[in-house]
């Protein structure tokens, strides 16, 4: 059989199979898939074994392990021929020292999988990392994926604070219009590239430090990409402070950053305006973070160097960009712009005993920081430092719900972040409701809010809902009355508990509304309405057993012979079932090839009655 047909075959299978056999489909269409996986090693003899180890017990088995010889003076490379001895998927490729991203273009011209990851050989990878990223690439067909990560250093391993906002969710077929936040994740080895993509688009890692910046920006602003919840990556962060990245304080360090973000300005100076707005804001704020608390404790030339870089670069920009650096930077790049080294200290010294909150008040009606926020520091307020619009966020947590036949009451307490209310006149909370039912019916929600106490904190207080006439904007729970003056809860049903019986719902006892109760409409529904229809009731002493024609989800007898019709696909033709026999006390499906097997695995074609097609080899 030709490999297309075997995948067709495949594809049609696995939308009919159960949902264990269609993981064990999935299974075999990832192996298929061969992934380069490029090694660069140089002066890592202590790190390198538990690298390879952690790549070569990865889930999906078919990889291929280039390992780049940087010319590592150490005994790395004779660690690396042990493990390669042992195991053949390990290739190991020689060069003269070239630098990382030399390295990586070499592993990259000698890849041969469909796709592409870089890994650095100081680094570990959890076990599932090539299944979780491939899996969503075959799913999406988008162009990479970008994993999480966690920083792994002697106290243990932590997720950064940017990490857990980039990759909250998991979003599929994205583009850097969709999120801009993801231009912070700049790392080359949390990603898995379409080779053809990568080599059509990135091309290759530029020489120098901070060499997976300009690739990272290339490939979000010329392909779609998946983003992950799942970790695909453990960062070592060395103790010896000999990482590339653990060295901020040098001049060469900072010159290297500001050539990339140099080169960076080309590429994003065809992007889309907020892109490029928001990815300024990220390097006047974000990238240079760590360069900011080294001013201290440098000397003047570094001093000098970043002050006239960041002037520089505001001066193109706009003093405005400010605004969307987040309130926490904010004060240090002013600080900087203006001239002011003595804040930087000052403005260290306080991130260190006061965390990263600032006191934010609110003046006429917009949050801005406190006036004693700038006391003892000779940079003055402007409206575009002071502003904390983008910073403020509600934040809300409820204590207690309570439903009785008429109200809905929550107790809980909300605030606003950086606005001290215990300087505020009156604070209240606003609470609006509306039905979580499938369909807006004509009752809708008012809402009244009774403060009990305002504080530092926030504000705590109960909020009870009753039947009225404003059309409410926001869920938060509901109750609503029925047709019969019954009182029932809208929530979503458990199906599997369907299964064990046909008697009513506690909804449909109660005479719930059809549009409180379960969806009426959609997948859900119908899979519900199925599994009604089908299950037998609780008392039954009947064996039973499901029928095993691909697809089919009907219940029988296991003494039953007959056939049951369901709808072809969407063809709308029908497609009969087959007879079953007893045997051994078993139920048996008996296809018109010959197989009596129940796994979907077993029979891949399109086997039925009035055919004689012997099964195809998976």
């Amino acid at each position: 059989m030709k490999p297309s047909s075997v995948t067709h075959t495949l594809r049609s299978v696995a939308t009919r199979a159960p949902r264990k056999a269609q993981a064990e489909l999935r299974a075999l269409r990832r192996r298929r898939h061969l992934v380069s996986v490029v090694v660069p090693v140089y002066n890592v003899e202590k790190y390198v074994a538990e690298c390879l180890d952690s790549i070569l017990a990865q889930t999906h088995p078919r990889l291929e392990v280039l390992v780049v010889d940087d010319g590592s003076p150490d005994s790395s490379i004779a660690i690396v021929e042990s493990i390669a001895r042992r195991d053949k998927r390990v290739r190991i490729i020689h060069q003269a020292n070239g630098g990382l991203g030399a390295a990586r273009n070499t592993g990259a011209r000698h890849a041969r999988g469909e796709f592409l990851w870089f890994v650095d050989s100081d680094d570990v990878v959890p076990p599932r990392a090539v299944e979780v990223m491939l899996e969503s690439l075959l799913e999406s067909g988008s162009d990479f994926a970008v994993g999480s990560l966690v920083r792994w250093d002697s106290t243990g391993t932590h997720t950064p604070p940017w990490a857990k906002r980039v990759h909250a969710k998991t979003l599929q077929g994205r583009s850097v219009s969709d999120d801009v936040e993801i231009l912070k994740d700049v790392f080359a080895w949390n990603k898995l590239f379409r080779r053809e993509f990568f080599l059509r688009v990135v091309k290759e890692y530029p020489a120098g430090v901070y060499e997976d910046q300009v690739p990272s920006a290339k490939a979000y602003l010329g392909g779609k990409f998946d983003v992950l919840s799942e970790v695909v990556y453990h960062w070592r962060v060395r103790d010896d402070t000999s990482s590339i990245t653990q060295q901020k304080a040098t001049i060469e360090d900072l010159s290297g950053r500001w050539a990339v973000i140099d080169a960076l300005h080309d590429a994003m100076a065809q992007a889309p305006e907020d892109v490029r707005r928001s990815w300024q804001a990220k390097v006047i704020g974000f990238d240079m973070r760590l360069y900011y608390e080294q001013i201290p404790r440098t000397d003047e030339t570094y001093w000098d160097f970043l002050s006239g870089r960041v002037r520089g670069f505001l001066d193109d920009a706009g003093y405005d960009v400010i605004r969307d650096v987040l309130v926490a930077d904010r004060p240090f790049v002013s600080a900087v712009y203006q001239g002011h080294r003595d804040d930087i200290a000052r403005l260290v010294v306080r991130r260190e005993t006061q965390t990263w909150k600032v006191p934010g008040v609110v003046q006429d009606g917009r949050p801005v920081l406190a006036p004693e926020f700038f006391d003892g520091l000779d940079l003055e307020p402007d409206e575009v430092v002071s502003d904390l619009s983008v910073d403020v966020e509600v934040v809300s947590h409820t204590d207690d719900v309570v439903i009785d036949e008429s109200a809905v009451r929550v107790t809980g307490s909300a605030y606003l972040s950086f606005i001290d209310l215990a300087r505020a006149d009156h604070s209240e909370i606003a609470v609006t409701a509306v039905s979580s039912g499938a369909t807006r019916s004509s009752s809708s929600w008012s809402d009244t809010t009774t403060p009990r106490r305002s504080d530092a904190r926030g504000t705590r207080g109960t909020s009870t809902s009753r039947p009225g006439s404003a059309r409410p904007s926001r869920s938060v729970s509901s109750t609503r009355r029925t047709p019969t003056g019954s009182s029932c809860r809208s929530r979503s049903t458990d199906w599997s508990a369907r299964r064990r019986s046909r008697s009513p719902t506690r909804e449909a006892k109660a005479g719930c509304p059809r549009s409180a109760r379960s969806p009426s409409t959609g997948a859900g529904a119908s899979s519900a309405r199925r599994l009604r229809r089908t299950s037998p009731s609780a008392g039954s002493r009947r064996p039973v057993s499901r029928c095993s024609a691909p697809g089919c989800r009907a219940v029988r007898s296991s003494s039953s012979s007959r056939r049951c019709l369901r709808p072809a696909r969407r063809s709308g033709r029908p497609r009969a079932c087959w007879p079953r026999r007893a045997r051994s006390r078993r139920a048996t499906a008996v296809r018109s090839c010959g197989s009596t097997s129940r796994s979907a695995l077993a029979c891949p074609g399109a086997c039925g009655p009035g055919r004689s097609r012997r099964h195809a080899a998976v």
